[in-house]
């Protein structure tokens, strides 16, 4: 039984076409879920449950659909630009988690001003933002981690022509390979050119 090893070559992604794309994707589904009314009955149960207190009988103000809107778009943009443009998983995982936080706690700041804050269309659009574009960092190498590393040892892998650098460093890697005393050699003197 042979065994086919195959060298995945991964995609270099970029920020500003995902990042419009996904924030758009997150906050469209939301938008649409608003529209057809999916939010309804959590904004009654949200409002009757845990906020009748802080309102203590009195109908709040609500926050109109457009003004919703608004800031679920600065939010899904917002955060794909960070998830995109921030390097490592852990980050992009606390950018999104803290995200969900911040919007989920706009609902007892807005009650303490008697104003009521639906969090259902800016959590599913920041859900969702978040997901796609974990996705998308999780088959793309993004700038922010390295590229031009990743892409040396892409190279040299593969063994396609490399950039001269990672030739130079190579054949420099080789050389302390052969002869470990190498580095403790005297250097030669250079030749004067006439």
């Amino acid at each position: 039984m042979s065994s086919h090893h195959q060298n995945h070559v991964a995609t270099a992604g970029r920020v500003g076409g995902p990042g419009l794309l996904y924030g758009g994707v997150g906050l469209s589904l939301a938008v649409a879920m608003q529209m057809l009314g999916l939010f309804m009955r959590g904004d009654a149960r949200l409002q009757q449950a845990l906020l009748d207190p802080v309102f203590r009988g009195r109908l709040p103000d609500v926050l109109s659909t457009p003004v919703l809107v608004m800031m679920g778009a600065a939010l899904c943009w917002g955060l794909a630009f960070a998830v995109l443009d921030s390097a490592g998983t852990w980050r992009r995982i606390v950018l999104g988690v803290t995200m969900l936080v911040i919007v989920l706690a706009m609902v007892p700041t807005f009650a303490v001003w008697n104003v009521y804050f639906s969090p259902f269309l800016p959590l599913v659009g920041v859900f969702w933002t978040w997901f796609c574009t974990m996705m998308y960092v999780n088959h793309h190498v993004m700038p922010c981690d390295g590229l031009s590393l990743h892409n040396e040892v892409l190279y040299n892998r593969v063994g396609l022509a490399a950039h001269p650098v990672a030739v130079k460093k190579e054949k420099a890697q080789d050389a302390q390979e052969k002869d470990p005393d190498a580095k403790y050699q005297p250097r030669k003197p250079k030749e004067k050119t006439k």
